[in-house]
């Protein structure tokens, strides 16, 4: 674990917003198999640290799995939310 990671707190507040099931259109397609968790925790480690995609820990998904995420949440996330910090503990 590191410093940067949520919380169970934290990703419990979180998780409703991320985790959601994707539709099953005509019975095409698989679940995903990503941990959200760790995907959002991997986009906070290269927030907090500043180091590059390519350096992130094996500890992580897979950085083009992570660096992907961060694209399409960043491209969904709400105007009023884009701003949002977590407060230091």
């Amino acid at each position: 674990m590191y410093p940067s990671d949520l919380t169970d707190e934290q990703w419990a507040v979180l998780a409703p917003y991320v985790v959601k099931p994707l539709p099953v259109v005509r019975g095409k397609g698989r679940p995903p198999k990503q941990d959200f968790r760790a995907e959002i925790n991997g986009m906070l480690y290269v927030l907090k640290t500043g180091c590059q995609w390519r350096m992130l820990p094996k500890e992580f998904p897979p950085w083009q799995t992570v660096y992907g995420s961060s694209k399409i949440r960043a491209s969904n996330m709400p105007r009023e939310t884009s701003n949002f910090i977590w407060p230091d503990q």
